[in-house]
C-alpha cells in the first residue's frame, strides 16, 4: 500500500466508473490536498481537491467502517502512484493495467 504525505504529487491508476467516487481520470497528476485513515483499519485514503455532493456526509471503507468525510472526497491509496518513482521507473502504465476499479 502507498502511504503519502500532503502536497506530494501522484498520479492515478484509474478512471472511477462509479459516479460517486472522487473524480480522477487514469495517468493524469493531482496533488496531494489531505490524508485521512480509516479509524478500524488504518487504512490510508487521500483527497486531490474535490468535495463529495451535500448529501454525503459519511466515507464507508472497504473494511465496512464508516466515518466523518469532513466534507472531502476521499480514495485509498492503493490507486495511486508516486509521481517521482513512476516516471523515473517508467512503469506507470504497468500499474494503471493491473490496477482494479474501486468498488464501493
Amino acid at each position: 500500500m502507498n502511504l503519502f504525505e500532503i502536497g506530494e504529487y501522484v498520479v492515478a491508476l484509474n478512471t472511477p466508473s462509479d459516479p460517486r467516487s472522487q473524480p480522477r481520470k487514469k495517468g493524469h497528476v493531482y496533488q496531494i490536498k489531505d490524508i485521512s485513515y480509516c479509524p478500524r483499519c488504518n487504512v490510508q485514503k487521500i483527497n486531490i481537491g474535490a468535495a463529495p455532493p451535500s448529501y454525503i456526509d459519511l466515507i464507508t471503507c472497504a473494511c465496512g467502517c464508516s466515518y466523518d468525510n469532513k466534507g472531502l472526497h476521499w480514495t485509498m491509496s492503493k490507486y495511486f502512484a508516486p509521481i517521482d518513482e513512476m516516471v523515473k521507473d517508467g512503469v506507470i502504465e504497468e500499474l494503471v493495467e493491473i490496477t482494479k476499479p474501486i468498488i464501493y
